[in-house]
């Protein structure tokens, strides 16, 4: 259930655990579990991208299991601290800017340099595609497709690619995986 950004990726977390964070502060001793508690439910609560939460003391109780009062003075401890500030007017839906707020900007990310691909079946010396409809030699890079009727005919590059480039691009990568590695027959 990890919320995503508008690109589909996961968004950050917004727990902080560095300094001037809940945790920091309760492992100094200046706070409580429960103000702890409260802040990292909030936290997790809050948009991942701003850090703004829109919380009622009656969703706070149901989700943390305290009183009206606790959570109350929790929130009005929490202000004190500087853990969160009230955006909304009294009286109102109570709406925090939760501290310390997510990195304001993501790191942009980069896409993998090494792509695996699934390997092609290999079956008695021969490579065949994934649709099964053609197949080239391991050898000595003899490409053959495959008739309406089962038969094999002999067939060239120049055709596949006019046919099926995604076929032609596999069969193109594994040749020149094969040339590289075992020193077969050169693709010129």
């Amino acid at each position: 259930d990890t919320p995503v950004d508008r690109d589909g990726r996961p968004q950050k977390c917004a727990v902080p655990r560095g300094k001037g964070s809940g945790s920091q502060l309760l492992a100094d001793g200046q706070i409580t579990w429960k103000i702890f508690v409260d802040w990292t439910t909030r936290m997790i609560h809050s948009c991942w991208t701003t850090g703004v939460v829109s919380m009622a003391v009656r969703q706070a109780m149901k989700l943390l299991k305290f009183t009206a009062k606790t959570v109350s003075e929790n929130s009005q401890q929490m202000m004190e601290i500087g853990l969160m500030e009230r955006l909304s007017a009294k009286f109102r839906l109570s709406v925090y800017q939760m501290f310390p707020k997510p990195y304001p900007e993501r790191k942009k990310r980069t896409p993998e340099g090494c792509f695996t691909q699934k390997a092609m079946k290999l079956i008695k010396g021969w490579y065949y595609s994934f649709n099964g409809l053609w197949r080239f030699e391991k050898d000595t890079f003899r490409l053959q497709m495959r008739e309406s009727g089962g038969r094999w005919i002999e067939s060239t590059l120049d055709k596949l690619f006019r046919i099926n480039k995604s076929i032609h691009h596999d069969f193109c990568h594994c040749m020149v995986h094969l040339t590289r590695v075992h020193g077969t027959v050169s693709l010129s």
